[in-house]
């Protein structure tokens, strides 16, 4: 590996880089934690939450996710192999 000695310039460019890219990250953890607040308060309100959350490996991330993808209308899908075939094609 080659080493090659930054100027001061360049290093004062790279810190000032740095800290936007910190900041920016700080930003978003606060919006991706005020999303899964959001989420995990539309869940709990949901009928069919407690029932995804009940399957073997789904946890709180998938139940969501089946939440959102299967919603509240159980009639609109014919059969569970209805279900997996229009996820997968």
């Amino acid at each position: 590996m080659s080493y090659t000695q930054l100027t001061r310039e360049q290093n004062y460019q790279i810190y000032a880089l740095m800290k936007a890219l910190c900041a920016q990250l700080k930003a978003m953890l606060s919006v991706i934690r005020e999303f899964d607040r959001q989420i995990a308060e539309v869940c709990a309100g949901h009928e069919n939450y407690e029932l995804f959350k009940s399957l073997p490996g789904a946890g709180e991330v998938y139940a969501s996710r089946l939440t959102a993808a299967l919603g509240s209308d159980r009639r609109r899908w014919q059969s569970a192999g209805w279900v997996s075939s229009s996820w997968f094609s």
